[in-house]
């Protein structure tokens, strides 16, 4: 999805791209906790993987971009953001499967209020070092 966020990039900032992508990936992830029918379902998925990759791709460029020390320090920052993007992925699921085992709906509406809170608080977190 790389290629398409690049193409997109040419129109739109890092940081639009970033908070368009988190709300649709939202959006989508909402979506398959409630669509009734496996090709509901499905749709809702393949949307959330799209979206959540191009959310990927664009946050990358924003932390590139607000984050300048990036470029001297041989990607200390970028290394942080996979370092807990990965602990996320390790930890997740095993808290995610037991709250699915007590109640389906409430895991994907747990997982979008998470994405909520941590968008804002990254939204809040870089608008004063936001490029002009």
């Amino acid at each position: 999805m790389q290629p398409v966020a690049g193409v997109v990039r040419r129109r739109f900032s890092a940081r639009g791209m970033t908070a368009a992508f988190a709300a649709l990936a939202a959006l989508a992830f909402v979506a398959m906790a409630f669509w009734l029918g496996k090709l509901g379902f499905v749709g809702s998925y393949l949307a959330y993987v799209v979206f959540g990759s191009l959310l990927f791709a664009a946050n990358s460029g924003l932390v590139g971009e607000t984050y300048h020390e990036a470029q001297d320090d041989h990607g200390k920052v970028f290394g942080a953001m996979h370092a807990v993007t990965d602990l996320g992925m390790l930890v997740g699921p095993p808290l995610l499967l037991a709250l699915y085992e007590r109640d389906a709906a409430l895991t994907f509406l747990a997982l979008t209020s998470l994405g909520v809170v941590a968008t804002g608080i990254f939204a809040l977190g870089t608008r004063s070092s936001a490029p002009k």
